[in-house]
């Protein structure tokens, strides 16, 4: 326990060196290609950027993902409807919010699976790209029903430049 919030507070007092501020309007819709997270292995993200203050933002996402029923991939895979929003702010670019994810396997629909939880990350934002880095904490709904703690890393773009 004191060896994860010793980490956690390194992390924190570390980014600040990396603080940014809003110089120009961000883009209002993007699109991400996330790797682990919320999609499973890997998804393909919709953005959009609304209620945009100096300092603060909120972001809501949705796409399709893709996740192995098995570690080995022999079994075929699953696709997922990720989504969430989230709360971007500070100097620092701390985000939280909630995310959520629809898993289903096509072949059968009854055995479609749902997560939700709580996350907190990083947001690196610029006019022409974005980069995150979250931890998340899941509960899955189904016949394996628990949590699970997730690590994502999304790399995306505006769909077009913000007008000054």
């Amino acid at each position: 326990m004191r060896y994860s919030t010793s980490v956690l507070l390194i992390f924190m007092y570390s980014t600040n060196c990396l603080s940014q501020e809003w110089e120009t309007q961000l883009a209002r819709h993007g699109m991400s290609l996330e790797l682990l997270g919320t999609g499973g292995l890997g998804s393909v993200n919709y953005e959009h950027i609304f209620n945009q203050k100096e300092k603060r933002f909120l972001a809501f996402r949705v796409g399709l993902g893709f996740a192995p029923k098995t570690l080995d991939l022999s079994e075929g895979t699953n696709l997922g409807l990720p989504h969430g929003i989230t709360v971007n702010f500070g100097r620092v670019r701390f985000e939280t919010g909630v995310l959520g994810n629809l898993l289903f396997t096509p072949e059968d629909a009854q055995k479609s699976v749902y997560y939700l939880g709580p996350m907190i990350g990083y947001r690196k934002q610029t006019p022409g790209w974005f980069f995150r880095v979250f931890v998340a904490s899941y509960y899955i709904t189904g016949p394996d029903s628990g949590f699970f703690p997730n690590l994502g890393l999304a790399f995306g773009f505006p769909l077009h430049k913000k007008e000054p």
